[in-house]
């Protein structure tokens, strides 16, 4: 049996979610830990036998469809006893900023399948009825913001390219079309700029829970 974490981190705030969650769940700091998507590049715990960790910290970036095998997967891997601490995006995530690229690239010719999101999002509600669906009895919920100002518009752009595989999609336009993009979207969120600046969302949602 493995004694330790198995850490399930793809989203770009992996690294703080995670340091977050361990806070939250109380890690020893002498558990081994284990990342699958360092190893795989994917989430896969396929090749982990049942009933195999103390924890599973799980900071998951998938189609929301596949949630609930995620989570069924991270339970069975954990023992009875178990802690699973999980972060995933409040509804507010990145907002108004992904809707309003989304609402311009349309007018190129791009149609997300999700909507006016690149990556999915879960209420309170729906992450303790996620736990519930897989098997928890229980679960501590709670909904943090982590947000802070953007001082340039340029600084959303680099976030963009960082993030939600958006790079990919504006790699497909054409050279002189990225830039007319780029230049119209930032022009959209610098009417969103406050003395302060451009507010980034970063709504999180932490979920603790016992097998």
């Amino acid at each position: 049996m493995h004694h330790g974490v198995a850490l399930c981190a793809l989203t770009d705030l992996s690294q703080f979610a995670r340091m977050r969650l361990q806070e939250l769940m109380s890690c020893a700091p002498g558990w081994q830990t284990l990342d699958p998507s360092h190893e795989y590049g994917r989430f896969d715990l396929s090749s982990r036998q049942d009933n195999s960790f103390d924890a599973v910290v799980c900071c998951p970036s998938v189609d929301e469809s596949d949630m609930p095998w995620v989570v069924r997967e991270c339970r069975r891997v954990l023992r009875s006893g178990g802690v699973f601490g999980m972060a995933i995006c409040g509804p507010t995530m990145f907002q108004p900023l992904l809707s309003l690229y989304w609402t311009r690239l349309r007018e190129y010719g791009f149609e997300h399948p999700h909507g006016s999101s690149l990556l999915a999002t879960f209420a309170p509600e729906e992450c303790r009825e996620l736990l519930c669906g897989a098997g928890f009895a229980e679960a501590d919920v709670r909904s943090e913001q982590h947000g802070y100002f953007l001082r340039h518009t340029v600084d959303w752009w680099d976030c963009l390219n960082r993030n939600f595989g958006a790079a990919d999609v504006l790699n497909q336009l054409t050279p002189g079309d990225r830039d007319s993009f780029k230049s119209e979207h930032l022009g959209d969120i610098e009417r969103l700029a406050s003395q302060e600046g451009v507010w980034l969302d970063l709504a999180i949602v932490f979920a603790i829970a016992r097998k």
